[in-house]
């Protein structure tokens, strides 16, 4: 993304990145059904986050960040239902990194649902 600001009270930050405001994205994500356990899917995903100025004059920056993602999903029929199960783990390797000037990014989170409709 080329990201710059065009207008600004204060012309001197005129051609400058605006702050918290990566440039450069790369995610990549895949599915994999088990051929032999058709049920279940596994998932994962990499992001990568370009660095983010701090300040106005982009003096400053935040570094740049890699995460990874990982998951499964299982689908299965009990008691006239349909079921899905998943489990998702996101910065699998607990990395410390700051979304922007302010906020800190979270911490290797593990989360389940399951969801249940008719057959």
């Amino acid at each position: 993304m080329d990201l710059t600001v065009t207008k600004a009270a204060d012309p001197n930050l005129e051609g400058k990145r605006p702050t918290d405001a990566a440039s450069q994205m790369v995610k990549l994500y895949a599915e994999y059904n088990l051929p032999f356990l058709r049920a279940l899917t596994l998932t994962g995903g990499v992001f990568w986050i370009g660095d983010q100025a701090v300040d106005t004059a982009n003096t400053t920056k935040v570094p740049s960040y890699l995460l990874g993602d990982v998951g499964a999903r299982y689908e299965l029929r009990a008691f006239d239902r349909s079921f899905m199960l998943r489990v998702y783990a996101s910065n699998v390797a607990d990395k410390n990194y700051w979304l922007g000037s302010s906020v800190v990014g979270a911490p290797r989170t593990v989360m389940f649902s399951m969801t249940a409709r008719p057959w």
